[in-house]
C-alpha cells in the first residue's frame, strides 16, 4: 500500500509540474487514512478522491460528477476568455475614437483660434503669451491648491481652449473693434 500511495502522490506532482491538471480532473483511490496524503492530494491538484474499498456504482458517480463538473468549468472559462476578448476589442476602438475625437477637438480649436486671431488686432504673440500665462497659472494652481483637481491633462485642455479667450470678437463688427476713439 505505502509504495503506490506514494507513486500516485509523485504521479500527481509530476501531472502538477507539467500543468496537465487544468485538462482533465484526477479522482485519488487510497486505502491510505493519514491527513498528510489526503493533504497531498489536494495539494498537487487532485479534484478528489476515494477511500478503499471501492465500489464500482461509486465511483462512476463520482467520476460523472466530476466531469460534468469539469466541463461547466471550462465553459464558464471559454465565455470568459470570449467576454474578455470582447472587451479588449470594444477598449481598443473606444481608444482609437477618442484619440480621433481629440484630434478633431484639437482641429476645431486650432481652427477657432485661427479665425479670432485674424479678427483680433492682435497678432500671433499675443495668444501664445496668453496660452504661456495660463498654462503658468494653472501649474501653480495644480501645485497651491490640490483640493481643485488639476491635473496635467486638465491643465493641456486649458492651455489649449485659452486661445479662444477673444472668441467674442467675432460677433461684433469690424468697425467697432477697429474704432480707434
Amino acid at each position: 500500500g505505502i509504495l503506490s500511495e506514494k507513486t500516485g502522490i509523485i504521479f500527481l506532482k509530476t501531472l502538477n509540474l507539467k500543468k496537465y491538471l487544468s485538462d482533465f480532473p484526477v479522482l485519488m483511490v487510497t486505502g491510505e487514512n493519514s491527513f498528510e496524503t489526503l493533504a497531498d492530494c489536494f495539494k498537487y491538484g487532485a479534484s478528489d478522491y476515494i477511500r478503499k474499498p471501492v465500489h464500482k456504482d461509486y465511483v462512476i458517480e463520482k467520476v460523472e460528477k466530476l466531469v460534468a463538473l469539469y466541463m461547466q468549468n471550462h465553459e464558464y472559462k471559454d465565455k470568459l476568455q470570449k467576454q474578455t476578448m470582447t472587451l479588449r476589442n470594444q477598449y481598443k476602438m473606444l481608444l482609437a475614437q477618442s484619440e480621433q475625437l481629440k484630434k478633431v477637438n484639437d482641429n476645431v480649436i486650432e481652427m477657432l483660434g485661427t479665425i479670432v486671431e485674424y479678427r483680433n488686432l492682435e497678432n500671433r504673440n499675443h495668444i501664445r503669451k496668453v496660452a504661456g500665462f495660463t498654462e503658468i497659472l494653472a501649474n501653480q494652481m495644480m501645485e497651491r491648491y490640490p483640493e481643485y483637481g488639476l491635473t496635467p491633462e486638465k491643465i493641456k485642455v486649458i492651455v489649449s481652449v485659452s486661445v479662444l479667450h477673444d472668441i467674442g470678437k467675432i460677433g461684433i463688427p469690424e468697425a467697432i473693434i477697429n474704432k480707434t476713439s
